[in-house]
């Protein structure tokens, strides 16, 4: 990974450290009141918040060591890294608190809190059921028509899929940029999954009407990508690459196998390509997608083989 990817990975996972400040003044009435009670500021509250504090560090640590540069989704898709994020929660986060309990059993009865003094009682189970519980029924709430949608994608019912995610869109219609970038994103994907172009078009007319959004600018690459994938499914199919003698000599030079080497050449010739394509497109989104890419497809095509020695032709199969 490059240093400003690490680097931005360790941003995102910043957004997620426990903010202990925060919680200490939520809990703090009630800290206050079981010290008055107890007459020492060794409650069970307290002690309670010191044993919660190292959880959510350990839990914390897990699931950044589990997900790494997963994160990176919450770039493209917010909303699924959350899912994610939240699931690996509760697993790692049950673990955790099993594997912590006899310790913070041990400190209450050291404490005189314990089952022979005060009679508190560590109920890990149940701990563990209400905070799942809890998570799941946010979680739930919150994405309920993107998890049908998912769920009907991965099952490849795609008539399905559909409904659920002009539900999801319509609920977006007054979200922010970012999640409407990110069911755009899904609409792209899904026109592909199923080769359905005009829907693929109908997405990316939706996407150049966020244009005045910075935020366009990270969805214009998977625009790219997806113009890539749409070629490759059509005017693209079996592409292949006619050699001249140079280029096969310069080949051998280069320490690639031969196929590795006019396979790059193709990938450069469709990614110009892509790139001339989508700024067409973005210019007049109401052009003809299918005649946009045939235009480009053929002018890049000679202006490539004109400055490329190293091919004789290059055509779709």
């Amino acid at each position: 990974m490059k240093i400003e990817d690490q680097k931005l990975v360790e941003d995102l996972w910043k957004q997620f450290d426990p903010d202990f400040k925060k919680q200490r003044a939520e809990h703090w009435q009630d800290i206050q009141k079981e010290q008055a009670q107890f007459g020492s500021n060794l409650s069970e509250e307290s002690l309670h918040c010191e044993f919660a504090d190292r959880l959510q560090l350990e839990v914390q640590r897990r699931v950044k060591e589990e997900l790494g540069d997963k994160i990176l989704m919450k770039l493209s898709e917010p909303s699924r890294f959350e899912v994610l994020y939240v699931k690996t929660l509760i697993r790692l986060g049950s673990e955790v608190k099993r594997a912590m309990a006899p310790e913070f059993q041990k400190v209450l009865d050291e404490k005189g809190l314990g089952e022979s003094g005060m009679g508190a009682k560590y109920d890990v189970e149940m701990d563990i059921r209400d905070t799942e519980t809890d998570l799941r029924t946010e979680i739930e709430s919150k994405f309920k028509l993107e998890m049908l949608y998912w769920s009907a994608l991965d099952e490849k019912r795609f008539e399905d899929a559909k409904a659920f995610l002009t539900a999801v869109e319509v609920a977006r219609s007054n979200a922010s940029s970012e999640l409407q970038i990110e069911a755009l994103n899904w609409r792209l994907n899904l026109a592909l999954e199923v080769k359905d172009t005009a829907m693929f078009m109908t997405a990316l007319k939706k996407a150049i009407g966020l244009s005045e959004q910075v935020e366009f600018q990270k969805f214009k690459s998977s625009l790219e990508d997806g113009v890539y994938r749409l070629l490759t499914q059509t005017f693209l199919k079996g592409l292949s690459v006619a050699p001249s003698d140079f280029g096969l000599e310069q080949a051998r030079k280069s320490g690639k196998t031969t196929q590795e080497y006019f396979d790059e050449q193709a990938r450069l010739f469709v990614r110009g390509a892509v790139l001339e394509i989508v700024s067409r497109l973005c210019v007049n989104p109401e052009s003809d997608f299918l005649g946009v890419a045939r235009i480009v497809l053929e002018e890049k095509r000679r202006t490539f083989l004109s400055v490329n020695p190293c091919l004789k032709d290059i055509c779709a199969g």
